[in-house]
């Protein structure tokens, strides 16, 4: 899938759960020494995590 529909599904999964994010909170990780090169961050964090974290009780 391309990066830009991975971060509308992304927007869209946390609009679910009642969280705003906007396309700018989400990056496509780039350094190349980093073991997240090619994946979905938000804020240093895989983007999936964050999700998840944001929705526990």
């Amino acid at each position: 899938m391309a990066p830009e529909q991975d971060i509308r599904n992304l927007i869209d999964r946390a609009a679910a759960a009642g969280i705003a994010l906007r396309p700018a909170d989400i990056t496509v990780e780039t350094d190349p020494g980093s073991e997240l090169l090619g994946e979905l961050v938000i804020g240093g964090m895989p983007a999936d995590d964050w999700l998840t974290a944001m929705t526990m009780e």
